[in-house]
């Protein structure tokens, strides 16, 4: 493998990581992902890719949402 596959291994394996992270944080609130996707203004789809690793969140996006999960960005 070479070192540019292996780097977009490691990438989203990250990703997947952070959206199970953000996805138990959200559950533990009891909130569902329309509310979550309305708070941070984008699609309920938008937020389905991030809790399953298909799209990268913004720090703008992990912000808000470390702050409606209240919990340090470093969490996530």
């Amino acid at each position: 493998m070479n070192e540019l596959a292996l780097h977009q291994n490691n990438d989203e394996e990250a990703r997947r990581q952070l959206g199970d992270r953000l996805r138990e944080a959200r559950k533990y609130l009891g909130l569902k992902q329309d509310e979550v996707a309305t708070y941070l203004k984008i699609p309920r789809t938008a937020l389905t890719d991030i809790e399953s690793g298909q799209r990268r969140v913004e720090v703008i996006e992990l912000a808000r949402l470390a702050k409606l999960y209240r919990q340090p960005v470093g969490y996530f």
